[in-house]
């Protein structure tokens, strides 16, 4: 019998899919793995199968039992289950009903043109600066930062206190250093908390304070997610679908000579820069395509890509991709900032 699969697989290019993930997925779209961590879990592969999976309701991020569960990693932020088993449906959607006025379209409409100034003002210390220019730690690290610290009211000048801390509490692969991590993050929300309850503003922290279901404890968790997946995600973002449009000039070309195809550019890009996935732990008992998932297994759902990026009627060859991936949503501020860094670029002749 051949022993499950060993993860991390090794990435050779943030564009490309692991090598190992092309090898599955030729046996099939469902193996047996072992997380990064040792626990054995479910590797799901292809566009179709992963989509049925996040639709299934069957699916969470709970346990019954959590310090039995298996893990994908050491991070104490991300690492394993989250939540109530017995109530994560209806926690799901009352936080669901807590942000969405904070996060809807319309409210995300009215932040663009702040967004649009903070990225020409970023772009601006660039020319500043001279060549050569880094991307990442000149636009892509601190655009995010100052967005949603804007939004959550938490102040920018922090921002070196809590990055340590998301880093230890999401990537430590100590324990006792990525427990210590999400202790300071969760100890910096209550500050927070307690600072918007004396002081409220007109921000995330302190209308949330305004809700009279909601603990002091409960809004420092909520804001302290929102602060890591407001600027660690977006970050990554922008640097890879930099590189993406780096990598194919006529599709950076077509975006400077016609900036109303950034819209679609974004959702587009989107798409194309999924090359890995997420585990999750699966909550009840279940069975696909006749292979069992017992109750409390962990799934690791991996979604790779083989259609080439179109914005949107040119189409881009992406580095090695495989198969389609779910195009998440496009946010009204991704376009302003996109916008507001596509017409600064330089002519790459």
């Amino acid at each position: 019998m051949t022993a499950p699969a060993q993860l991390p697989f090794r990435q050779s290019h943030p564009l490309q899919s692991p090598d190992e993930v092309h090898q599955l997925r030729s046996q099939g779209p469902i193996h047996k793995v072992r997380t990064p961590v040792g626990d054995e879990a479910w590797l799901v592969i292809g566009y179709p199968e992963v989509r049925r999976l996040m639709d299934n309701k069957l699916l969470g991020r709970t346990h019954r039992d959590p310090s039995n569960a298996p893990r994908s990693r050491t991070s104490a932020l991300f690492g394993g289950p989250i939540g109530d088993f017995d109530t994560e449906p209806a926690d799901h959607s009352r936080m669901r009903q807590l942000l969405q006025p904070h996060f809807s379209p319309k409210h995300m409409r009215t932040l663009q043109p702040k967004i649009e100034a903070l990225c020409s003002g970023l772009l601006d210390e660039m020319e500043e600066h001279g060549p050569p220019a880094d991307l990442l730690t000149s636009l892509a690290q601190p655009l995010p930062v100052l967005v949603i610290c804007d939004l959550l009211g938490v102040p920018y000048s922090d921002r070196e206190r809590f990055r340590l801390w998301v880093e230890d509490a999401a990537f430590a692969t100590d324990d006792a250093a990525s427990v210590k991590g999400l202790e300071n993050l969760l100890g910096y929300g209550m500050e927070l908390v307690t600072a918007k309850r004396a002081n409220p503003a007109d921000d995330v922290i302190s209308r949330l304070c305004e809700e009279p279901d909601l603990a002091d404890f409960e809004i420092a968790t909520l804001a302290m997610q929102l602060l890591f997946a407001g600027h660690e995600t977006t970050m990554m973002q922008i640097w890879l679908h930099s590189l993406l449009l780096l990598s194919n000039p006529a599709q950076w070309q077509a975006l400077l000579a016609d900036p109303t195809l950034i819209p679609k550019a974004v959702e587009e890009l989107i798409r194309a820069g999924m090359t890995g996935g997420v585990g999750v732990p699966a909550t009840h008992a279940k069975t696909s395509t006749s292979t069992a998932w017992r109750s409390g297994q962990a799934t690791w759902c991996c979604w790779t890509r083989d259609q080439p990026i179109t914005i949107p009627t040119c189409s881009m060859t992406p580095i090695a991709s495989t198969s389609p991936a779910p195009a998440p949503s496009m946010s009204d501020s991704a376009t302003a900032c996109t916008t507001a860094s596509a017409q600064r670029w330089p002519d790459s002749s």
